[in-house]
């Protein structure tokens, strides 16, 4: 939903004066995309100069279902606000969430949580999961939240299911 050209993206640093900022220079999002529902939530940046270093493993749709189990602890990132300030992080953040009431619909993936989650400018943030091989998989990218999770009240946190997209990723990206 926030997928376009006139952005920019960080890497290479996990706090935001040491990173690199490239440009994008195209935004392709989901052609199935729609913002009543935020299915499909899913956007590829190309960037304006290649990025170097090792790709995050997608998992395959047997694969997250065997991941996405109600009450499983989850890894997040983000470079949103927190509790504490409104305004972005100097530092990308990490919190480990756990998937209650964990709901799987169309493309997206949706927990209750009552300890904190995805605040605002989190979106396309990913979630991690660990797999059986002991390496993390990008299970989600976080699109949407409903409640106070930032104040750690509880809420609900929507993320799109990276599996239910793959073919449209694939498309576009070799995944090496």
């Amino acid at each position: 939903h926030c997928a376009s050209i006139k952005k920019q993206v960080l890497v290479g640093s996990p706090v935001r004066k040491d990173a690199l900022t490239i440009e994008v220079v195209r935004s392709i999002r989901h052609p199935e995309f729609t913002k009543q529902t935020m299915q499909y939530d899913v956007g590829l940046l190309q960037l304006a100069e290649p990025v170097e270093g090792p790709l995050a493993p997608l998992p395959t749709v047997a694969e997250a279902r065997r991941l996405l189990l109600p009450d499983r602890s989850a890894t997040i990132f983000g470079w949103g606000r927190t509790e504490a300030s409104r305004t972005p992080v100097e530092r990308v953040q990490k919190g480990e969430v756990k998937l209650e009431q964990l709901g799987l619909g169309g493309t997206q993936i949706v927990y209750r949580y009552y300890g904190g989650g995805p605040c605002g400018r989190d979106s396309g943030s990913p979630m991690l999961l660990q797999a059986a091989d002991g390496q993390p998989r990008v299970i989600g990218l976080a699109s949407a939240t409903d409640g106070e999770l930032c104040n750690k009240g509880g809420g609900t946190a929507v993320y799109t299911n990276v599996a239910a997209v793959l073919e449209f990723i694939l498309r576009f990206i070799d995944p090496g």
